[in-house]
């Protein structure tokens, strides 16, 4: 199994680096950035002719803006501060934050309160979740919690909508063929 996965990974590889017809070279973008606590490793083909050094700065903005906003090791996150100013009051919060935020409410919702951001309050050791869905008010750029889940963490959603942002400069700068 292992031997026949390298060769396929190989083989597949090979065939990223050619052209349609098999022997016109295709440029190759490849790319590595630490950022949100690990390594993003972003590969991808392109018929045209790419500014590598403008693609990938743009990409680094991307993440950077994702983990100054949803970071739970950094105090100066978006999040941890308005942590610290108590969720309990109304909060504006940067549009980021705030898709991020309606986007957990609504997954809360559709996995059946499986998928819960307020977790974070127990993986701190300080009680259980407190949850979304009742527990949490809107009025527009503004929300506030009716009980204060005291730590949230957006780590995989974050990522993931990380990913999606990559994914979509990817595709409007015209690849078609992309790993990210």
């Amino acid at each position: 199994f292992f031997v026949s996965f390298f060769i396929f990974s190989f083989s597949a590889w090979g065939l990223l680096k050619k052209g349609p017809e098999g022997n016109v070279p295709v440029p190759v973008f490849s790319t590595s950035i630490p950022s949100m606590g690990c390594v993003w490793t972003i590969h991808a083909t392109s018929i045209g002719l790419i500014d590598e050094k403008a693609l990938t700065t743009r990409i680094i903005s991307i993440l950077a803006q994702y983990d100054e906003t949803f970071s739970e090791w950094s105090p100066s996150s978006e999040l941890r501060r308005l942590e610290v100013q108590g969720l309990t009051q109304w909060r504006s919060a940067s549009p980021l934050f705030i898709d991020g935020l309606r986007l957990a409410t609504e997954l809360y919702e559709t996995s059946h309160h499986q998928f819960d951001i307020t977790v974070g309050r127990t993986l701190a050791g300080r009680g259980a979740p407190v949850g979304l869905g009742q527990n949490i008010e809107w009025r527009a750029a503004q929300f506030r919690f009716l009980v204060d889940p005291e730590r949230l963490t957006f780590a995989g959603l974050a990522k993931g909508m990380a990913v999606g942002s990559v994914a979509k400069l990817m595709y409007d700068a015209g690849f078609r063929e992309f790993k990210i």
